[in-house]
């Protein structure tokens, strides 16, 4: 190390100890005015979602582990973790090692978003998450700029730099949904924006593909199908919102706005199940799996085979869903009351999710069966590239 970088590392340090008393007390203040009692938002995610999410399990970064956080960190604790990330990062020279890490430290800050929401989901927790996500942001936008750095030579570690950098993009987008369906309706919008914004630059990120010939074919068809994704997902966003704005400016009464509400819950449903579609699809082609599971490949079988039960549940949920659209419709042709429309609502809505919790019943002993089976080949999969 250089006399310089020592002296320059020296004050970076210093200053981080000048600054830890005067934060400790403001940081655990702020933190503890972020506290809300207001954890009463509904949770709209079925029965049926759930048993999708866990077939549609999120995709994984190549030789990255991601450690879940137990409890969203307190103010001081993010300011701790500011200044490691900091210093860590001032520490490694190296390009490629400190896009890892720059890597890492953007999926952490996602994983903390997620779990601030799922502890708090209320206003003051929905700033500090939206502050996550800036930071996120910014560690992907500087490993962007440092492109020509990290990718100088192209080998194995820059191939699984270029994937996982993609892969993140997904996970990214796939948190911000869970934390958009634990929001309040006044705040999906620009929650909504906010997906949509980020989506726009993870394709710009990704970049025109056509005149990419450095990468290899595997890592181009992985790219590839994430960009065919990421607009998939960005052109629903763009369309539920133009829809929604419609159905808002029909209301002109509070006679119809029960059902504009109908509406827009049964709108934000289609889209669930349109993005979920897209996941499906995408999981389905990329791993090639019947190509392979025809091979006799034990874990493509068992990889397909957990796909197409995810196909099945997501099958009964939009037969289910739109079988609630018709009833609706039947609901406002009969020229019902207000209150008689709303006593049939809530029938409606019951008899709804009842018929989602047996959706969900009847796939629960296939998961559980394929489950096992999945663990055991990732397992071998593991000591085997452990044994290498």
């Amino acid at each position: 190390m250089t006399l310089r970088r020592k002296i320059v590392l020296s004050l970076f340090l210093s200053l981080g100890v000048a600054l830890f008393a005067i934060s400790l007390v403001s940081a655990q203040t702020a933190d503890d005015n972020t506290t809300d009692d207001n954890n009463t938002v509904t949770e709209e995610q079925s029965d049926s979602e759930e048993i999708t999410d866990e077939l549609l399990e999120e995709e994984e970064l190549e030789g990255v582990e991601i450690e879940e956080p137990a409890s969203a960190p307190g103010g001081f604790g993010l300011w701790l973790r500011d200044w490691r990330e900091r210093i860590v990062l001032v520490l490694t020279l190296d390009p490629v090692k400190k896009t890892e890490k720059q890597l890492l430290y953007a999926e952490e800050r996602i994983k903390i978003a997620q779990k601030i929401m799922e502890e708090s989901p209320n206003p003051n927790a929905q700033k500090k998450a939206e502050k996550m996500i800036e930071v996120a942001e910014k560690h992907i936008e500087r490993i962007n700029e440092r492109q020509e750095r990290w990718t100088e030579k192209e080998d194995e570690r820059t191939e699984r730099l270029r994937k996982n950098l993609a892969t993140h993009q997904l996970r990214r987008d796939e948190v911000l949904a869970k934390i958009e369906d634990k929001l309040p309706a006044e705040a999906k919008e620009k929650f909504s924006q906010i997906r949509e914004r980020l989506l726009e630059k993870s394709k710009a990120l990704i970049g025109d593909l056509d005149d990419d010939e450095e990468v290899s074919e595997e890592t181009f068809e992985h790219l590839r199908a994430v960009r065919e994704r990421i607009e998939k997902h960005a052109n629903l966003i763009k369309d539920y919102r133009d829809r929604k704005k419609e159905i808002l400016e029909k209301l002109d009464s509070d006679e119809t706005s029960g059902d504009t509400q109908e509406e827009l819950k049964e709108l934000w449903e289609e889209r669930r199940l349109k993005l979920d579609e897209v996941k499906l699809e995408f999981r389905t082609r990329r791993e090639n799996l019947q190509e392979k599971s025809d091979q006799g490949d034990e874990a493509a079988e068992a990889r397909l085979r957990k796909l197409n039960q995810a196909g099945e549940v997501l099958k009964a949920r939009v037969e289910n869903t739109q079988a609630r659209q018709e009833k609706l419709m039947e609901f406002r042709e009969m020229g019902l009351s207000g209150e008689e429309r709303k006593e049939k609502m809530e029938e409606l809505n019951t008899n709804f999710q009842e018929k989602m919790r047996e959706i969900k019943e009847e796939h629960r002993e296939e998961v559980k069966a394929i489950r096992p089976k999945l663990e055991m080949i990732k397992e071998k999969l593991d000591n085997a590239r452990d044994n290498q």
